[in-house]
């Protein structure tokens, strides 16, 4: 593999900024230029067309207005053959564009006639000239075979009237299509280019530029007239004015003109290889330039690569004696001023560098058994870390120890926490039950009759707590598997009405005065149905009991619910002792009572406040102005329960619809 030399970069960069630059100008140049010369001719082409087009129309025009004025003579007239065949003989002399001129009569037959070979087709009546003549019209064909020459032709004809206006015949004017060629040759353009006139099915009328050159390959026998047509890919390239092969198969250029009077379209090309051949000659000129220019600067690069050389060597000498830490055999630049001048700036700041590295390498060295010594007290200090690391997860391990077994004894507090408000939530079902079948007990012992609608009522009653009881073990059960009980929208007015059912007769028996003061429009929350229940009850319990004991003549309980912002207030009063105000902040706290030498064990209150708190509720307590107990609670207001039956009534509507 070869090195790649300053040298080589020099000459290969030298070769990209010579080449790249000349083959983007030919490019450019090349590309800009093929279009404009390319553009030009098809312009002057165009030209010639347009010109060629009026010629044509012009000599055709003067062609059929030749034959039109000799059948008005008066000779064709009288039909004086005599004169008629003297003026035919000299009109065609004078003109020299008719091939012949022949008089026909009324029947269809040729009378007379300047052809050379003579008539051998004496009849016409079949021939369109002879038709649109009966029907007094002028006629010119398009590019036939005549009949009688043989040779491809036009026709023109004018009919003859006499001085009455009745028909007499028709003079007949063939011209044969070298003519045209003639015409289309004076528009040639440079060597290759032609102008050929086609039919409307690409077959040539007249002869083209290069026809001798066809026979003489044996492409197609005697003249090319009305046999040599062009490709259908040519037409179609033509009409889209592209480059096309023409019927020698050379790629060409030009345009087109049609003649729709006459069906043909005028078609002009030249060779492509004329019309860029200038271009191809003013790009060997350049690229002949872009060789003499490699040529002049390959040496120049040469010399400017031995001029770099000498202070790059330098470097890379003296960059090796650093690397090998050689600082005595380092040198002071002694060619400075013989370079350019960065090189030489360079020279000189890796003198002062390799000055500074030497320096900066004598403080590591000195460094080095520094830090050799501080490793060695790392270690020792890495040492006792570890030490410290192993006392320290013996004592996290003891913490732990420790940990667990007061877990172990805060979960057998709990348990008999847990035991007590179990019992406790039992008890309140279970009084009411004592309740209900005492208060029948009590009527039955004084010998009253008993309600039996009263009685159904306490049996449904001790049903109801049964009920109760039973979905407290599996509260419990839940609790122990660790469920989570599901909250749903409930009415709170129907909620607390069933619950005060429930102690009806607890109340009435006391004599209490229970007073219910609810919000009107229905609304809910949602929660627990269970805990509801069990908050009523245990502060309807609790304020009954109070009242009881405190020996009031006018006993009284309060409930009433109202709507405030989006929560729902229930507040239970009661006139009773009430709580101290020392015993407020604590009154909700676990195994606090002021029963306590009443078997009560503290739990109810905590049980309220912990039912309330799961349910995102909030609970107060305070005393009144009649001295008794006010329970203060909020509980989010569940509004979506009326989307919920909105929902249902339109289903019940479509339904029913």
């Amino acid at each position: 593999m070869k090195t790649n030399t300053l040298e080589r970069q020099f000459k290969l960069w030298g070769l990209f900024l010579v080449l790249i630059p000349s083959f983007l100008i030919m490019a450019i140049y090349t590309i800009g230029q093929f279009q404009v010369v390319k553009q030009k001719n098809i312009e002057l082409i165009s030209q010639r067309l347009d010109f060629q087009k009026r010629l044509i129309e012009y000599w055709i025009a003067e062609r059929a207005d030749d034959v039109r004025k000799i059948s008005r003579l008066e000779e064709f007239r009288a039909l004086d053959e005599n004169k008629m065949k003297n003026t035919l003989d000299m009109m065609q002399e004078l003109s020299g564009d008719f091939d012949s001129l022949s008089y026909v009569d009324k029947n269809g037959y040729f009378k007379i006639s300047t052809l050379s070979q003579g008539i051998k087709f004496t009849s016409s009546v079949r021939q369109p000239y002879f038709k649109q003549a009966a029907l007094g019209k002028e006629y010119i064909s398009d590019v036939v075979i005549g009949r009688n020459s043989g040779l491809p032709i036009i026709n023109f004809s004018s009919p003859i009237y006499d001085n009455d206006g009745t028909l007499q015949g028709l003079i007949l004017g063939s011209v044969r299509t070298i003519t045209l060629e003639t015409l289309l040759r004076e528009n040639w353009i440079g060597q290759t280019g032609e102008i050929i006139l086609i039919n409307n099915q690409g077959v040539m009328i007249a002869e083209p530029r290069n026809a001798k050159k066809l026979i003489e390959k044996g492409l197609i026998e005697g003249s090319p007239r009305m046999k040599l047509k062009l490709s259908d890919e040519a037409l179609k390239n033509i009409r889209l004015n592209t480059s096309w092969l023409d019927y020698e198969d050379k790629k060409v250029v030009g345009d087109y003109q049609d003649i729709p009077e006459r069906n043909w379209t005028l078609v002009g090309s030249i060779g492509e290889d004329e019309i860029f051949a200038p271009i191809y000659t003013q790009l060997g000129l350049m690229a002949s330039g872009t060789c003499i220019l490699l040529i002049m600067i390959l040496p120049l690069a040469a010399t400017i690569t031995n001029r770099l050389k000498r202070p790059i060597e330098w470097l890379i000498g003296q960059s090796n004696f650093i690397a090998q830490e050689r600082y005595d055999q380092a040198i002071e630049v002694r060619f400075s001023g013989q370079i350019p001048y960065e090189l030489d700036k360079l020279c000189n700041t890796f003198v002062s560098m390799s000055k500074k590295i030497q320096t900066t390498v004598s403080l590591l060295k000195e460094n080095e058994a520094k830090l050799e010594g501080k490793v060695a007290e790392i270690e020792d200090v890495n040492a006792r870390l570890a030490r410290e690391s192993v006392e320290r997860k013996l004592l996290e391990e003891a913490h732990r120890a420790e940990a667990h077994e007061r877990a172990r004894i805060e979960k057998v507090a709990t348990l008999a926490v847990m035991a007590a408000g179990i019992a406790h939530e039992i008890n309140q079902p279970l009084n009411a039950i004592k309740v209900a079948s005492g208060a029948s007990l009590y009527w039955h012992k004084q010998g009253k009759v008993l309600d039996v609608d009263k009685v159904i009522n306490d049996i449904k009653s001790i049903a109801t707590q049964v009920e109760r009881i039973d979905q407290i073990i599996k509260n419990i059960r839940s609790f122990a598997k660790q469920e989570k009980q599901t909250q749903v929208p409930v009415k709170l007015n129907d909620a607390i009405s069933n619950v005060i059912q429930l102690l009806d007769s607890q109340i009435k028996i006391r004599g209490i005065n229970l007073s219910l003061e609810f919000e009107n429009k229905e609304f809910w929350v949602m929660i627990v149905p269970a805990a509801l229940e069990g908050i009523i009850i245990n502060l309807l319990t609790n304020a009954i009991e109070a009242i009881d004991d405190a020996g009031q003549s006018e006993k009284r309980i309060e409930i009433c619910t109202w709507v405030q912002e989006e929560y729902a207030v229930v507040e239970i009063s009661d006139n009773g002792p009430g709580i101290a105000a020392e015993f407020l902040d604590k009154i909700f706290e676990p195994f606090f009572s002021t029963k306590f030498e009443d078997g009560g064990l503290g739990l109810g209150l905590s049980i309220v406040h912990s039912f309330v708190v799961t349910n995102q509720g909030t609970i107060t307590v305070e005393r009144n102005s009649s001295g008794g107990a006010t329970f203060h609670m909020q509980f989010p207001v569940y509004w979506g329960i009326h989307e919920t039956i909105k929902q249902n009534q339109t289903a019940v509507q479509i339904n029913a619809t």
